[in-house]
């Protein structure tokens, strides 16, 4: 509570005067509420920041078809993305076959498929529309090719 007020036009100074005892926060108390502060913000950062994560590499299985003659085409691996990702499976499907066939490949190991192998597709004409699907070791199936040859 303020008893009083004296201005002085001399200094020009205000001057207040409390009545009672003078109180405040303690310079103890002041560092200990601070450190608290501090530490909770950065707890709630920390929180915050092991929630963010990297986005994960999609995979991806590079292929050419190219056309042989009438009746067949050439699919040939030529990258498989991550790094480390194994292909297990390659099959196509045309307009003349409406289901998916698997694509018997070069390698030696018919489990994984590499990067260079090829196997042969069986085409009923030219321009015909053909859907390669590229099966990874860990089930997830992608459209690798979708197009005319």
């Amino acid at each position: 509570m303020i008893h009083s007020v004296d201005m002085t036009r001399m200094t020009g100074e205000l001057k207040i005067k409390l009545s009672g005892k003078d109180t405040a926060v303690s310079d103890v108390i002041g560092v200990i509420l601070m450190v608290a502060v501090t530490v909770i913000m950065a707890a709630i950062v920390m929180s915050w920041s092991s929630g963010v994560s990297a986005p994960e590499v999609p995979k991806q299985c590079g292929i050419s078809v190219t056309r042989d003659n009438q009746t067949s085409a050439t699919v040939t691996i030529y990258s498989i993305e991550p790094t480390g990702t194994s292909v297990t499976n390659l099959s196509y499907t045309s307009m003349a076959n409406t289901t998916f066939t698997q694509i018997n490949t070069t390698g030696v190991n018919n489990a994984t498929r590499y990067i260079g192998e090829n196997g042969q597709i069986t085409l009923a004409s030219y321009n015909e529309h053909v859907v390669v699907k590229v099966l990874f070791s860990d089930g997830e199936e992608i459209v690798a090719y979708d197009g005319k040859i």
